[in-house]
């Protein structure tokens, strides 16, 4: 199925809104009280609009005749750069209004020549206004006419000079040259009026193959084309029979694809749409400015934190400083306090045989070598070597008559709360067997038996 298109018609004695989908066409006049306002006038549209399935895309917003001004200008020795600007200046040389107020456009240029064609902008800005103002947005602007025309070119190629578009209150005249309109009148539905500009247009470029054709498009009434056959010697083509309205709903379709319909879009220059970023300027400052205050908010909080964990810092190195003084009186506060204290922990670790910067765990040799004493079974025969005691664990040397004997020795000093890991023994040439034995201090609460008093049974 062939997508929507909404076509808007703006005439001086009322409006009507056509919805097209491919062939189809559903034309349908807009009832607005004589004494409404254009806004009300715009609304009355939009609800037309909406009974027809708008869903606010844009529209083709057509124009009448009357406000279109046209004349061909000579596009000889143009600039390339603002050529628009250019040939704006040339059609303002034959139109009896300054360029600033017009807003035009032109068909291509053919032998040399180009149609400009132009509306006044305090005209038709209103109106447009009005309409975006009642939700409804306007895509494409453009004469009814120019869409009329566009599609009966479309669908009859090679057509004859002249076309003919006729409506209930004016006709259109076009002469054509190579399928684009090269000149139009827009007249009254006067008979008399109608045959004289078809003359002037004759005397202005004739046409030497005989009798001249012209394409019409709409219903003339029958006496008015028997003038014409007769007054202006011109011979009617009848079109498929389509009123103008239709064959520009259906050009609306192509326009608003942007397929060139109607050859010119007024919706450009100062018709142009209004940004749509201006919509949202004022939100936009107001995040941009509330932005700036956060951020500049956040940079003083900072600011503020960051004096204050200085100051912190500051009063934790006094105070280190004043620890530093009472453990070393004999000493300056270094810079770094805590890198001092570091070394010198490292110091007393490497005094002690420890590595790393925990300070090593105090224990007494005298204990122990007390405790081991006491533990040693008081009928085994045994000698004990060497006996070593450290911070990381006890060694004990020795010998027994057999292996049994170096077990029963372990044995015995687990019972005191010491951590003996199995013996490891030789025999001896001599005889007898040589032990040795690893120990490691036992927990706290076996260090707290311990330093109570020997097992009992042990031998004082």
């Amino acid at each position: 199925m062939s997508a929507e298109a909404f076509l808007i018609l703006y005439e001086e004695h009322g409006w009507s809104v056509a919805r097209s989908a491919g062939d189809e066409v559903d034309l349908r006049q807009v009832p607005i009280a004589t004494d409404a306002d254009l806004a009300d006038q715009a609304a009355g549209v939009a609800a037309v609009l909406t009974e027809l399935g708008y869903e606010g895309h844009g529209v083709c917003l057509a124009l009448p005749g009357c406000m279109v001004l046209t004349a061909r200008i000579d596009c000889e020795k143009l600039p390339r750069r603002d050529r628009h600007a250019a040939m704006l200046y040339r059609l303002e040389e034959q139109l009896p209004i300054d360029a600033e107020r017009l807003t035009a456009d032109f068909l291509p240029t053919v032998a040399g020549r180009a149609m400009g064609l132009a509306v006044q902008t305090a005209q038709v800005r209103p109106v447009i206004d009005a309409l975006t103002e009642a939700g409804v947005e306007v895509a494409v602007v453009c004469p009814a006419a120019m869409l009329a025309l566009w599609q009966a070119a479309r669908d009859r190629k090679d057509g004859p000079p002249l076309a003919i578009l006729a409506s209930n209150s004016h006709v259109d005249v076009f002469r054509m040259e190579q399928d684009r309109p090269a000149s139009w009148h827009s007249l009254p539905a006067d008979p008399a009026e109608l045959v004289d500009c078809i003359r002037t247009e004759m005397l202005v470029s004739p046409v030497t193959d005989g009798k001249v054709a012209a394409d019409l498009i709409g219903t003339l009434e029958e006496a008015t084309a028997d003038l014409l056959r007769r007054g202006a010697d011109v011979e009617l083509l009848v079109h498929d029979g389509q009123s103008c309205d239709n064959l520009a709903a259906r050009a609306a379709s192509a326009a608003l694809a942007g397929r060139g319909a109607g050859w010119v879009d007024f919706r450009r220059d100062a018709l142009a749409p209004a940004n749509a970023w201006q919509r949202i300027a004022g939100l936009l400052r107001l995040a941009v400015v509330l932005g700036l205050v956060l951020l500049a908010a956040l940079a003083g909080t900072f600011c503020w934190r960051g004096r204050l964990y200085d100051a912190l810092a500051r009063d934790y190195e006094r105070q280190q400083a004043d620890v530093y003084l009472k453990l070393f009186s004999h000493r300056r506060a270094p810079v770094n306090v805590r890198s001092a204290l570091d070394s010198e922990v490292r110091r007393l670790a490497g005094i002690r045989g420890r590595a790393g910067s925990d300070l090593p765990e105090q224990i007494d040799a005298l204990d122990y070598l007390r405790q081991i004493i006491a533990a040693l079974p008081p009928a085994l025969r045994l000698r004990i070597t060497d006996v070593r005691i450290g911070a990381t664990g006890i060694l004990i040397e020795g010998q027994a008559r057999d292996h049994t004997g170096a077990e029963v020795v372990a044995q015995s000093l687990r019972r005191v709360g010491l951590a003996v890991e199995s013996p490891r023994t030789e025999r001896l040439a001599r005889g007898g067997v040589g032990f040795t034995l690893a120990a490691k201090p036992g927990t706290s609460a076996q260090k707290a038996d311990r330093a109570q008093g020997p097992s009992r049974g042990a031998a004082p």
